[in-house]
């Protein structure tokens, strides 16, 4: 067996700039999980974090942006957290980086919900997606602050601080920029919402990582959106699951990573914000599933 695996080779993306984290503990902050997915099926219960992708497969996209019309390499993988469930994530990861610089897209399809909503230990779903961990200290060896958001949005720029909103999280810091967009809202199943679609809660969040668990920077923030609900996937709520037809569910987001080598970081932000407001005045995020559920 080799230590860390999951940390070692299981990341949605690796950084020479941003290095990754390895756990020393089994609490979110001592797991780290930079730039994965984690989930949670029990207050109490252990964090699983994303290991051992099956169904991998290459597929082409299109997309529509102020730059154009254009198509996207895209990779898909099928996580089970547990194994003896059938509850899996599938993953689709799509690079933006030439309409959007320094951004990844990232979807979700939680299928399976049916088949944990039985299980007496199961009180709720979390699921915890990551940006990159950026370093949390200043030059002096100080931590950076909480900035105010108008701030940024006023000229865009500032110099080191982190900004965690309700559906967005953003760090800046003499390690580079990381950060993290829910763009769950903005999602359209193409034939409308199927009956057995489940909707999530979510919140920007903050992880404030261990100390030394990071091979880049002694200390780390990771940019992170929190993804949860009990009677939203049908559990100890009045309406019945059919196991024919198990609760499933979509999340999307977008993943923002700038290093800070050989470019100006004062205007970075800029980026961050382009998109946001690129996406919320002019795009959908379409979703095309199947019949047999295939996205």
């Amino acid at each position: 067996m080799f230590k860390a695996r999951e940390a070692k080779y299981g990341k949605f993306a690796y950084s020479s700039a941003f290095g990754y984290s390895v756990p020393t503990g089994l609490e979110l902050h001592q797991i780290s999980p930079d730039s994965t997915l984690t989930v949670k099926l029990d207050d109490d219960g252990p964090w699983r974090v994303r290991s051992q992708p099956v169904d991998v497969r290459f597929n082409t996209i299109p997309i529509y942006s102020a730059k154009g019309p254009g198509h996207l390499p895209s990779i898909t993988s099928t996580w089970r957290p547990v194994r003896s469930l059938d509850l899996t994530i599938q993953t689709t990861l799509v690079p933006l980086t030439y309409h959007y610089p320094g951004w990844h897209l990232r979807i979700h399809h939680i299928r399976g919900f049916g088949s944990v909503n039985g299980i007496p230990w199961f009180n709720n779903f979390d699921m915890v997606d990551s940006s990159f961990a950026v370093d949390r200290l200043t030059d002096p060896g100080y931590h950076i602050d909480a900035i105010d958001t108008a701030e940024i949005k006023h000229n865009g720029q500032f110099a080191e601080g982190y900004v965690t909103e309700q559906s967005s999280v953003l760090v800046k810091s003499r390690g580079g920029v990381s950060g993290i967009v829910d763009l769950t809202p903005s999602i359209r199943l193409k034939g409308g919402l199927r009956r057995d679609e489940a909707k999530l809660g979510c919140r920007g969040y903050l992880i404030q990582a261990d100390p030394n668990t990071n091979l880049v920077a002694q200390k780390t923030l990771i940019p992170s959106i929190w993804h949860s609900g009990a009677g939203a996937v049908g559990h100890q709520s009045n309406v019945p699951v059919a196991p024919e037809a198990p609760l499933s569910a979509f999340v999307a987001t977008a993943v923002f990573g700038v290093s800070n080598v050989n470019q100006s970081m004062e205007y970075v932000p800029n980026d961050w914000y382009y998109l946001q407001d690129d996406w919320g005045s002019m795009n959908m995020l379409e979703i095309d599933v199947t019949a047999a559920g295939e996205t």
